[in-house]
């Protein structure tokens, strides 16, 4: 591994054997090792890797200088459970790491200044996203060393970081919990039926929702055939839920500009219909 730029004892800028770009934290490396050199990586057998992505060497710089290592670290190691967990096998952004570690040091001032926050969709996360948020809960714990005390809506909030690893995108992240937690809300309202969240036909329908979604935001319409037939059948058999999915195709027309295909629909009355039962 080649050093192209130390930016502090512990942190340099090191290109790999492919020639990319990524940040290297190990203890003492910036110390003991010199710009335009090759490193021995057996040296320093707890060095993390990330990759640079799109922040600029002053960026990373900035933080290094201006916040607390123990955070740093603190955020690098709640997105490397994050990783582990979804099973992505690359390196971790250190786009990840720099928002969630920008998000972590202005929740303490926050909270030192006793400003707690509301996060309307901590319930929503807790239900949909409990592995993540397990993950972020072990922030709750570091910070009581610095006697700052995390409830579940702070907790939620860093759980959003670990939910988007894979996108880098915070507010797609947030807008399409909300877009399950009204649809969800639309279905035990229309049909007045309490939803059994630790089921597997619930734990179906959630994912279906996820992709949904996303699908919503990103303005993209699935495409494949399905039988008129089957169509006929759930429309006079399902009513109840199929007139469900109709309002649930209005309130995304409305909100988000967004035309839910006939063939869609079809597909979340049978997701209902399922819950129903």
């Amino acid at each position: 591994m080649f050093i192209k730029q130390v930016l502090n004892n512990n942190v340099v800028i090191a290109l790999d054997s492919a020639n990319n770009e990524m940040i290297i934290d190990a203890k003492g490396i910036g110390f003991a090792e010199k710009a335009n050199t090759i490193v021995d990586e057996s040296k320093y057998p707890n060095m993390r890797k990330f990759i640079l992505d799109n922040r600029g060497y002053q960026e990373v710089k900035r933080i290094y200088d201006s916040i607390p290592t123990d955070i740093i670290n603190l955020s690098m190691s709640l997105l490397e459970k994050g990783y582990k967990e979804k099973d992505i096998k690359h390196l971790v952004s250190m786009n990840a790491v720099l928002l969630l570690t920008d998000h972590l040091n202005e929740t303490i001032k926050r909270l030192e200044k006793g400003i707690y926050l509301r996060n309307a969709l901590t319930n929503e996360i807790k239900t949909f996203y409990l592995t993540e948020f397990n993950i972020a809960s072990e922030a709750k714990e570091a910070l009581m060393e610095k006697s700052i005390y995390l409830n579940d809506d702070e907790i939620a909030f860093i759980a959003i970081h670990i939910i988007n690893i894979t996108s880098d995108n915070i507010m797609e992240t947030t807008n399409s919990i909300q877009i399950v937690d009204d649809i969800v809300n639309i279905i035990r309202r229309m049909l007045n039926v309490e939803l059994k969240i630790n089921t597997y036909n619930y734990a179906r329908f959630i994912t279906h929702l996820k992709y949904f979604s996303i699908r919503i935001l990103n303005k993209e319409n699935i495409k494949s055939d399905y039988d008129p037939k089957l169509e006929a059948f759930i429309k006079e058999n399902y009513r109840e839920a199929y007139a469900c999915s109709l309002v649930i195709r209005k309130y995304i027309k409305g909100k988000y500009d967004y035309e839910i295909s006939e063939e869609e629909v079809i597909y979340l009355t049978l997701h209902l219909e399922n819950l129903i039962k």
